[in-house]
């Protein structure tokens, strides 16, 4: 279907004019779109190099599309519409891409849902989706390279089909919205939380949604819409959600400042994760409480706990990232502590773990361990080395538009400028640190402001 499609256009495969009908698809900007069909009334030779500097789509991504293989799915319903095809009618051109290795039971599953849906049986093959897709999303914990994301793609548009054949749609939603924020689509998967949230009776699915939308508007820095959420999961009702609900707004007390409550709730949900059996949130809150320990200078009571969190990683064969993440505490604790080889020790495992995964896996962990050996390379005197490291940590977490991550790293490199006696440049990181960290009221902002205030005078 694909291939007569673009055979009836009587373009190449790699004619630049398809990347300018897929952009006027998908950008939604009136003015973009006019310059898309101005080009594609042009002289393609003459412009071809323009052409493929300004369309919103790579040739390598079109050639994928072709071939059959995963894109995100947004690109692959613009690439249907390019060619004047339903993307409903051509989602089993890219069913194939689910077969992965994951072992047998998943590979039976995978032979299952094959069945289910050529059949047209979608209430069954949604059912067996909603069992490959946790082993999906556990993927890119412990890798996101382009084959794990490209499985993930695969059943995110398997499930927009579902949808649209109207089966189950508030567990699909619910499904979508995971498999989203895992890729990291912030906004996408909170509409489909929030559709699920809106229109779910009262039940496990409302409740669900609630959470899975304050953990996303968390993680977005999006303090009180995320409190607003987790409130609604009430503790009688869903104690087990109510447990990740507590340890999400521990962590939320500790980023405000408010470090005596985000200690009793992560302490108090260390023991009612332990009776859960939830030992993800279990790891977690022994993380964020030794954070709390940190920020006190309580830093031998820190590392004993990040050693507890580490144990329960260990036994659950957690992901290289968390693991490095833990370590990376470790080692600003021991730093703390002029340790400077019990750090140098934990930082070079927290490296070795990250560049084990796939760079798309843990951007964010790369841009706090570029943040840490800036401050290190400070405290040393290599102030050259440190403004090096503090700007890879700028440059990744600008690209993620990661709020905190911007403002602590404008902050440091505020605090370097100034021991380096450039004061206008540090003036100008202190203001962009105060005006970051203020945006999403967290608590540093008052130190950034000072800090700005001592140097103008």
């Amino acid at each position: 279907m694909v291939k007569q499609a673009r055979r009836d256009a009587k373009w190449a495969r790699n004619d630049p004019r398809w990347l300018l009908k897929v952009s006027i698809e998908l950008d939604p900007n009136p003015k973009s779109r006019e310059r898309y069909e101005y080009y594609l009334e042009s002289d393609i030779q003459t412009l071809e190099a323009q052409i493929f500097h300004i369309a919103c789509i790579s040739l390598s991504t079109w050639e994928k599309f072709l071939q059959g293989k995963s894109i995100n799915s947004k690109t692959f319903k613009a690439c249907c519409r390019a060619l004047g095809l339903p993307w409903q009618a051509t989602v089993e051109f890219n069913l194939v891409k689910l077969d992965y290795k994951t072992g047998r039971e998943a590979n039976k599953l995978k032979n299952a849902f094959d069945l289910a849906f050529n059949e047209g049986n979608y209430v069954n093959a949604k059912r067996i989706l909603a069992k490959i897709v946790p082993i999906l999303i556990k993927e890119t914990k412990f890798s996101a390279s382009d084959r794990v994301i490209d499985r993930l793609n695969a059943a995110i548009l398997i499930a927009e089909f579902l949808i649209s054949k109207q089966v189950d749609i508030l567990d699909l939603n619910l499904m979508l919205g995971d498999m989203k924020s895992s890729l990291g689509y912030c906004q996408d998967a909170l509409r489909h939380y929030e559709s699920v949230f809106s229109e779910a009776p009262e039940g496990k699915n409302k409740l669900l949604a609630a959470l899975n939308s304050g953990a996303v508007y968390l993680n977005t820095c999006q303090y009180q819409k995320a409190l607003s959420f987790l409130e609604k999961v009430p503790s009688i009702q869903a104690p087990e959600l109510a447990v990740q609900a507590n340890y999400l707004r521990g962590w939320i007390a500790m980023y405000q400042g408010d470090l005596k409550n985000a200690a009793n709730l992560l302490r108090q949900n260390i023991g009612e994760a332990q009776f859960f059996e939830d030992y993800d949130t279990k790891a977690s809150s022994y993380h964020f409480l030794a954070r709390t320990n940190y920020e006190v200078n309580e830093f031998e009571r820190a590392i004993k706990l990040l050693k507890k969190q580490y144990l329960i990683l260990e036994k659950k064969q957690a992901s290289p990232g968390k693991i490095a993440h833990s370590f990376r505490w470790l080692a600003r604790c021991y730093w703390k502590l002029q340790d400077l080889q019990s750090t140098e020790h934990y930082l070079s495992i927290a490296l070795h773990l990250f560049e084990q995964s796939h760079p798309q896996f843990s951007p964010g962990g790369l841009a706090h361990l570029h943040l840490h050996r800036g401050e290190i390379h400070q405290k040393l005197g290599n102030l050259n080395k440190a403004e090096t490291e503090v700007k890879k940590s700028i440059d990744i977490w600008e690209s993620m538009a990661y709020t905190k991550g911007i403002g602590d790293a404008r902050f440091a490199l505020g605090q370097i400028y100034k021991e380096n006696a450039n004061y206008r440049d540090a003036i100008k990181e202190y203001e962009i640190a105060y005006t970051t960290y203020d945006v999403m009221e967290y608590h540093k902002s008052s130190l950034a402001l000072r800090a700005l205030e001592n140097l103008k005078s």
